[in-house]
């Protein structure tokens, strides 16, 4: 028999991360070829780095024999434990059975979240084999999501492959399957559909999100290290709402947004399109490459185009803090060739009759007109124009690349008279004549 204790606190000589006390009692029964091992584990105010346990209690029946034929029972306990920001009240891991046939629950619980994976199988030569029987995960309040049925599961040191484990909640279903061997590595994930609205937990109360998407992905990996594999999302319709009850004026209604991936090898190849219903459209794509690309990322040659064209800037209104009315047109065209890390940029942006109320400070600003364009090896020219209350602001201004300093902007600011609050207590006006 062996008890122990100990204190953490030396162990920080070695590693400053270290905290805690640990308390073992141990005993060790029967022939050298087949032991009994009987553990009381207790350990208090355990960390290690950003993970810690308020407590730990372990009790184990362990039977240490090949041939082993009489149950082993293993049952931790874990109380307040922290990863970071991930918080869980207890967390729990129950295991009986052989070495050969055996079954293990694992739990976890916190305020909003919690989980539960139970698994069966047996060691089997130098491998493992059995299953995930059972996954619950409820990731917040009033969601719970549930495997569909068992997953074959295989591990050993060469070799680890899942089955396709399924999980679903209402309509919602996400599917995982995966191997890694000595052939390569392969994954796929598969979102048959996923209504957005279980994501509202994760959003500001007073955004609401609607419409149904789907996912697939799919990567294999070769022996040598030569990546292949596609990723697609895709959600035919949706609407992004301010409110509860999808009022017109407060509502986005995107039709036909996709991304798609690529990848093969030496190259991966990226486009993005949606349109939003009588607002515009954003398309967008990017091609990296090369030689440099599987050895240093960073030099890959890329090429890029987006552009985003916004019709009517009214309805982006409700979803912008403090803005109460603003409208206009606006433009954006950006294209991108180089290297990732020294990309060579062209871009032209436009925004027209634009207008724009400020709550907080009662402001009107109208005819707002705002270009930039240009190039990284030409510099960018900036040009705006508005007017508030009765007086005009006029902003002149260009961006270049300087080879000692970096990124250097020059511009001036010309005003007279330019309303900058408007309230019952506050009236100012500015004349700005600013280099």
């Amino acid at each position: 028999r062996l008890v122990a204790f100990q204190d953490l606190s030396p162990w920080q000589q070695l590693d400053s991360r270290f905290q805690g006390a640990v308390r073992a009692d141990g005993t060790l029964r029967g022939a050298s070829n087949a032991l009994q091992a009987i553990i009381d584990l207790d350990a208090q105010k355990l960390r290690f780095g950003t993970f810690e346990v308020a407590t730990v209690k372990v009790n184990a029946d362990v039977y240490l024999n090949p041939k082993q034929v009489t149950a082993s029972h293993i049952d931790a306990q874990l109380q307040h434990v922290s990863a970071g920001a991930d918080r869980y009240d207890h967390v729990t891991l129950r295991a009986t059975g052989t070495a050969q046939a055996h079954e293990a629950t694992l739990t976890a619980g916190g305020t909003t979240r919690r989980g539960s994976l139970t698994t069966h199988g047996g060691w089997n030569g130098d491998h493992w084999q059995g299953a995930i029987n059972n996954l619950i995960l409820e990731p917040s309040t009033g969601q719970v999501w549930r495997s569909e049925g068992a997953a074959p599961l295989t591990l050993s040191a060469k070799n680890i492959q899942l089955e396709p484990l399924c999980i679903a909640f209402e309509n919602n279903r996400f599917c995982v399957e995966g191997a890694m061997n000595e052939r390569g590595q392969y994954g796929r994930i598969d979102v048959p559909v996923l209504n957005l609205d279980v994501l509202q937990p994760w959003l500001p109360a007073n955004l609401i999100l609607r419409g149904a998407l789907q996912a697939h992905a799919n990567l294999n990996i070769t022996p040598d290290g030569n990546p292949v594999g596609y990723a697609t999302v895709t959600l035919p319709e949706g609407k992004m709402s301010r409110n509860a009850d999808l009022l017109p004026d407060s509502t986005l209604d995107f039709k036909s947004t996709a991304l798609d991936v690529r990848l093969n090898s030496d190259q991966l190849t990226l486009t993005i399109q949606s349109d939003m219903d009588n607002i515009g459209s954003v398309r967008g794509a990017l091609q990296v490459g090369g030689e440099a690309f599987t050895t240093t990322p960073a030099d890959a040659e890329m090429t890029g185009t987006l552009n985003v064209s916004v019709s009517d800037l009214t309805q982006l209104g409700p979803f912008i803090p403090n803005i109460k009315d603003i409208g206009g047109r606006a433009n954006i065209d950006l294209k991108a060739a180089g290297r990732l890390n020294q990309p060579h940029l062209e871009l032209n942006a436009v925004l027209e009759q634009g207008h724009v109320h400020v709550t907080p400070a009662n402001l009107q600003v109208g005819e707002i007109g705002l270009a930039i364009n240009g190039s990284t090896d030409n510099g960018f020219n900036i040009r705006g124009d508005a007017r508030s209350g009765e007086g005009a602001l006029a902003l002149r201004g260009y961006a270049f690349q300087d080879d000692v300093v970096g990124w250097k902007l020059t511009s001036s600011l010309r005003g007279d008279h330019v309303t900058a609050m408007n309230t019952r207590q506050v009236r100012v006006l500015l004349s700005p004549d600013i280099d």
